[in-house]
């Protein structure tokens, strides 16, 4: 029997400790690991490698369990960082900007070589990020619309929708203000009301992502999981009015200096982190977290190792336990070559 089950059909997080090859543990283990709530995200712990098995590596598909990919190993060594979170807007890039440092896709390999998870985060949506880290797009999580939705090797591990009544509420009062737009986020898309201003051209140009321009957004079928307010000149002005009338609804962050986001409350940064932990049993102290704005301070407080980048707003440096280069300086990478040089301890 596998070890913490509780019989064949029992769910429990997703790790299979010790499979050993040609044992008649098989089927067992691939009927523990299918009845996982994420199938093919899987963190198989002591492999051992029997036979010369060419599939026992990250990656690989188990030929018992056809539905089953290792994305997680554990090595031999004493790794104390398993997973690595970054904020990307303002973090890893300057805002509005779309091309990551190349040395970024060699780290993201080095890590998983080491058994460390990469994830990278972001309020853009999830078509966005991909295509930002297409070179390792299948070796890395996905955390999109600022944590209502997660994704691996296209699997959803995390989606959580907006309240409609409330958001349309929202959608008109937005509507309202006077040099700003709405723009509401489903998985699949940005729907938006006009095709002629800024925001079309800084969503489709800017930040590639995939863009629907409709009469109504609120006369569509549209499963939101984010509603965002879009202001060219800034939303300073706004902010803490905005805050105070729908902190109790809605999750409310400042996202930029030209975006305010709305999720359900349980859609957070930090929140998709823990489901990310408690799948793949990854403790806090075995987290490292990057991030700039308020909307990663629920990351941060995930990850033992918390850092704040050089040109973060005030409150997320001091937040964090340590303060990084700047964006432009390529912050998180210094860090993270360090990390790969020092095998995560």
């Amino acid at each position: 029997m596998i070890p913490g089950s509780k019989g064949r059909n029992a769910v429990h997080a997703c790790m299979i400790r010790h499979l050993n090859f040609g044992s008649a543990k098989h089927e067992e283990a691939a009927i523990y690991a299918v009845n996982q709530r994420i199938p093919n995200v899987c963190r198989i712990v002591g492999v051992a490698k029997q036979r010369n098995n060419p599939w026992a590596s990250v990656g690989d598909k188990i030929p018992f369990a056809p539905n089953i990919i290792v994305f997680y190993q554990d090595s031999e060594e004493n790794v104390m960082i398993k997973l690595v979170a970054t904020d990307i807007d303002g973090t890893l890039l300057d805002e509005g900007t779309d091309r990551l440092n190349p040395e970024l896709f060699d780290i993201v390999r080095d890590l998983k070589e080491k058994g460390i998870i990469f994830a990278a985060a972001s309020g853009r949506q999830y078509a966005s990020i991909r295509r930002l880290f297409d070179p390792v797009a299948h070796d890395m999580i996905f955390i999109a619309e600022n944590g209502a939705y997660v994704v691996c090797r296209d699997v959803d591990m995390l989606e959580v929708m907006m309240d409609r009544t409330k958001a349309a509420e929202l959608v008109q009062e937005i509507r309202r203000m006077k040099g700003c737009e709405v723009a509401v986020a489903a998985k699949d898309a940005m729907y938006i009301e006009r095709a002629d201003t800024g925001l079309y051209d800084l969503l489709v140009n800017g930040y590639h992502n995939q863009v629907k321009v409709v009469e109504d957004v609120l006369k569509e079928d549209i499963p939101m999981i984010k509603v965002s307010i879009y202001c060219r000149d800034g939303v300073d002005g706004i902010s803490q009015g905005v805050k105070t009338r729908w902190e109790g609804t809605f999750r409310t962050m400042l996202a930029g200096r030209i975006w305010i986001d709305f999720a359900d409350y349980s859609a957070d940064k930090g929140k998709a982190i823990q489901s990310i932990q408690k799948s793949l049993l990854i403790d806090r102290s075995e987290t490292m977290a990057f991030g700039d704005n308020g909307n990663d301070l629920g990351m941060l407080a995930n990850a033992e190792e918390s850092y704040a980048i050089g040109n973060a707003r005030e409150e997320v440096k001091k937040a964090a336990k340590h303060i990084a280069d700047t964006s432009r300086n390529d912050g998180v990478l210094k860090v993270l070559r360090k990390l790969v040089k020092t095998d995560g301890n």
